[in-house]
């Protein structure tokens, strides 16, 4: 009932504040710049609004208030802005920017340097280093044994870099060396440096002011995100979080779950549980829907459930403060349990819609040249240095050696050795657009026409000499209707769970007239614009 309660008490809006009229209810400007995102058609969101109104009633009406899913969510969200306003009222309140902090910070990103510099593995070798410079030796040369990699590759020459760029022991240094002249040791992270400082240009102090506000902005951000990191670790102790990662281990990169996975605890705030499937939502949403990727496995697991049980943390401490009845939440409330409803609401209209194997095929039918799949040959190869090496590994092959075990051992390309030789399915399009490269327009024709089953003589390419195996070409055919019709049946499956949500909608709206105040439409629109 606490969303009619609250729809009710809307009703004694100032008419000053009101945006539209739904019916008898009253849409306020509050309420749609809560929704309004800068930049957004106004009218476009107060159509999703009162749509969401509409159906958030039908919702209501259907129990929906109780569902331990609303509930679920409206307390997870009132918890989470609850831990926001703790943060900025108890924590970040008190963050102060001085004048130093700010020069610091308008140097860190004004002043630059351009320089060569050399990384050596001890003080000794630096020192070393340093002197044969002074007597004349060729920075590019010594920059051969340097540990940075790129100094390799650029005779120890850095781009220009702004002082924030350096590590603090080098931006130092390097705004107070000399110019043009080889200077060090100076102890790095990576070892021990060497620098020749090319030129040098320090902003003046006369141009802070102009970036003063910005300055304070960026170093306000900076500061809360150190000082929520650094509170959150504490809280996290408070409440004798300790995360199960052994069990989040095991999971490997799997993004489906037991049962009795999900119910797994993996961690515990303040003694009520964090169970393994409240987390798995946001670890598909990050992979993607993936499974096998980085984003699907354990560190990105591990992740989200440290962030999850600081949030909790939070979240708990702040409600234990009274956050979770303030003000500032109870003006929100009604969007939040509207939101939710809606949520809940359309999950399950979407869920009782059935699509027949008869309207998958039907589908199919209709779509068929956008199953249909190009013609193609399955292709294998060896690749050597040279033409005497390819020459060589095909009189083996023509003298009883197996062409993927010749491949496995021999070829250099290690990925599709790896497979026997095997390079795969090459589509007719694809060969056809690789032909126009004259690096490789020898090798496709070698792919295009090798009788199938038959070695090629060695064919020459950009990356070396190549042995080609190919199967017999398949030509341009639709894809079965077995191999396709999951992906069709979940197309239809979101296309009629969308009609079926739209239907609701517009029952829940019918006889209801939507009135717009244009000019008090158009005002908000100008200041979200």
């Amino acid at each position: 009932m606490l969303l009619l309660l609250l729809l009710a008490a809307s009703s004694a809006q100032p008419a000053a504040d009101v945006v539209a009229r739904f019916g008898s209810r009253p849409i306020t400007a509050s309420q749609l710049s809560r929704r309004l995102q800068p930049g957004a058609d106004a009218r476009a969101t107060l159509e999703d609004l009162v749509n969401d109104t509409a159906l958030a009633e039908e919702a209501q009406r259907q129990g929906y208030g109780k569902d331990p899913r609303v509930r679920a969510e409206v307390e997870s969200r009132v918890r989470k802005l609850a831990g926001e306003l703790f943060l900025e009222n108890e924590v970040e309140s008190g963050l102060k920017i001085d004048d130093r902090l700010l020069s610091d910070l308008y140097h860190s990103q004004e002043d630059s340097v351009r320089m060569r510099l050399i990384v050596l593995p001890s003080e000794k070798d630096a020192a070393e280093c340093l002197t044969r410079l002074r007597k004349g030796a060729s920075f590019a040369a010594e920059a051969l044994n340097s540990l940075d990699p790129d100094g390799k590759r650029t005779g120890g020459t850095l781009g220009l870099q702004s002082r924030g760029q350096f590590e603090p022991a080098l931006q130092d240094f390097a705004f107070r060396a000399p110019l043009k002249q080889p200077a060090g040791p100076v102890k790095l992270a990576l070892g021990w440096g060497v620098i020749e400082v090319l030129e040098r240009t320090v902003a003046p102090e006369s141009g802070l002011a102009a970036r003063r506000e910005k300055l304070v902005a960026f170093a306000q951000q900076q500061l809360r995100r150190q000082i929520r990191t650094h509170y959150l670790g504490q809280l996290r102790k408070q409440a004798g979080v300790v995360l199960d990662e052994k069990f989040l281990q095991s999971t490997g990169k799997r993004l489906d779950a037991t049962p009795a996975e999900e119910q797994h605890v993996v961690a515990t705030v303040y003694g009520k549980p964090m169970r393994y499937g409240e987390l798995l939502p946001e670890v598909r949403r990050l992979a993607g829907g993936m499974t096998g990727g980085h984003f699907s496995g354990p560190s990105v697991k591990l992740e989200v459930a440290g962030e999850e049980a600081n949030e909790r943390a939070l979240g708990e401490t702040a409600m234990r403060r009274g956050y979770g009845t303030s003000p500032r939440v109870a003006a929100v409330l009604p969007d939040i349990e509207r939101d939710a409803m809606v949520r809940a609401f359309a999950e399950d209209l979407r869920k009782r819609v059935v699509v027949s194997d008869a309207e998958v095929e039907q589908a199919y039918r209709k779509r068929l040249a956008e199953f249909t799949r190009p013609g193609h040959r399955r292709c294998s190869h060896i690749l050597s240095a040279s033409e005497k090496d390819s020459e060589s590994l095909r009189a083996r092959i023509e003298k009883g050696a197996r062409f993927d075990e010749v491949a496995q051992e021999e070829s250099r390309d290690t990925q599709s050795a790896a497979r026997g030789g095997l390079i795969g399915d090459l589509p007719d399009d694809r060969l056809e657009a690789a032909g126009r490269d004259p690096g490789q327009a020898a090798l496709v024709k070698a792919l295009l026409s090798t009788p199938a089953g038959a070695v090629s003589r060695p064919v020459k390419s950009s990356a070396g000499w190549h042995l080609v195996r190919c199967g017999a070409h398949v030509p341009a055919a639709p894809a079965p209707l077995s191999e396709v019709a999951p992906a069709i049946r979940a197309q239809l499956q979101r296309e009629k769970g969308d009609e079926a949500v739209k239907a609701a909608i517009a029952r829940a709206r019918a006889g209801e007239p939507l009135q717009v105040n244009e000019a008090a439409l158009r005002q908000l629109a100008g200041r979200h614009g």
